[in-house]
């Protein structure tokens, strides 16, 4: 199924209705959408459901499976892709950082936890590299760059915790994280409870792709060009708004002002926001009016250069580790059980976001897990 946003492949399951008899031989039964068997055609799945959904979600195929497929607990992998404007950013710092997340580790400190439904934190990551979207674009302030980290599971908000950290160690909010403050996250002996920074936005995140071992999924043409129509003409109006934006960016620049206006900016800017900023003493002299086109007249996309070379970020002046902590999970844990025995065991549990690396039920050792999950991933297609 393709929504905008946050998934661009997803797997559901569900029981469905067929046109197939319960009588025929099961090799004569079709499998796949495009398949006719004995003259006989499988309902149009894709169809029925497309003509029923929100234009923002399709379905691009369909196969039979096995009784204890689990589209949540079979999958073997996920990817996910997070884009960011490149900007001053230091992409090399980002990368080394980005590379620490890889093997599997204790994300506790980046995650938001669900103490109802998660007991244990360690996920394994598969890769995480950071990369250009488009590599023949990958320079310049404005080119789009992206995360994409693949793994078996993630914990709740855990990739939007991630890519606000290395958003730090890239220098977003002024001062530069050493990359290896990730290393230390990952390790909750060093940082028992989870600095506070602010999580990244959801908008730029997307559920790439789903991995299976055991799925080849029933394509139709038809619908794939359908979606295609449709995603080309989403891509050529926001290309539009794009370029509109990017033309008054051009028609800004363009515009001319004073030299020592722009002094004084500078002046400001370096002075700080909010109701520390220190005055600008007057001058002892005003600056004489300046002329339209004289030399100390300037080109405001001169003087953008300027501003991004002179003028410094307003970010914390606390370093991440120096910030203040959350409990620890057994604080909250501790605290969570002196709460329930003074009101007593009645009520309802909060619902919670199922995570995927927990096995349904909770309690369960790590082998017993282990051996959960491999007994899900070999379910799948019957198709052939």
């Amino acid at each position: 199924m393709v929504p905008p946003s946050p998934s661009s492949h997803q797997i559901i399951s569900l029981r469905v209705r067929s046109s197939i008899p319960k009588d025929w031989p099961e090799e004569q039964v079709p499998r796949h959408p495009c398949d006719v068997v004995c003259g006989q055609r499988e309902l149009d799945y894709c169809g029925l459901l497309n003509r029923s959904l929100p234009a923002a979600i399709r379905v691009l195929g369909w196969t039979e499976v096995t009784p204890g497929f689990n589209a949540r607990f079979s999958a073997t992998c996920r990817t996910y892709r997070y884009f960011f404007v490149r900007r001053r950013l230091d992409i090399a710092a980002m990368r080394r950082a980005a590379a620490l997340l890889e093997g599997s580790h204790d994300f506790r400190n980046l995650c938001r936890m669900d103490l109802d439904h998660v007991t244990h934190f360690r996920r394994e990551v598969f890769s995480a590299v950071i990369e250009p979207f488009v590599p023949e674009a990958a320079e310049g302030e404005r080119a789009l760059w992206m995360l994409e980290i693949r793994g078996v599971a993630f914990l709740w908000h855990m990739v939007r915790c991630i890519m606000a950290v290395l958003f730090l160690v890239g220098g977003q909010e002024g001062q530069a994280e050493d990359p290896e403050v990730l290393q230390r996250l990952l390790d909750p002996e060093q940082v028992a409870g989870k600095p506070s920074y602010r999580m990244a936005p959801s908008g730029p995140l997307v559920l790439h792709r789903c991995g299976f071992d055991r799925l080849p999924l029933g394509l139709q043409p038809a619908t794939l060009w359908a979606l295609t129509r449709h995603w080309e003409g989403l891509w050529e109006q926001h290309r539009i708004a794009a370029a509109r934006a990017e033309n008054a960016l051009q028609f800004l620049g363009s515009c001319r002002v004073r030299s020592a206006d722009v002094a004084a900016l500078l002046r400001d800017m370096e002075a700080g926001p909010g109701p520390t900023k220190r005055k600008r003493p007057a001058p002892e002299e005003p600056p004489p009016a300046l002329a339209p086109g004289s030399e100390e007249d300037v080109s405001w996309g001169e003087v953008l250069g300027r501003i991004a070379l002179q003028a410094p970020r307003p970010g914390p002046e606390e370093s991440l580790l120096q910030r203040r902590r959350e409990p620890s999970y057994d604080q909250k844990m501790q605290g969570r059980r002196g709460h329930r025995g003074a009101e007593g065991s009645g009520g309802l549990e909060k619902e919670g976001p199922d995570e995927d690396g927990e096995a349904p039920g909770g309690g369960h050792s790590s082998s017993e897990t282990a051996a959960f999950f491999e007994r899900m991933r070999q379910q799948g297609s019957l198709l052939r």
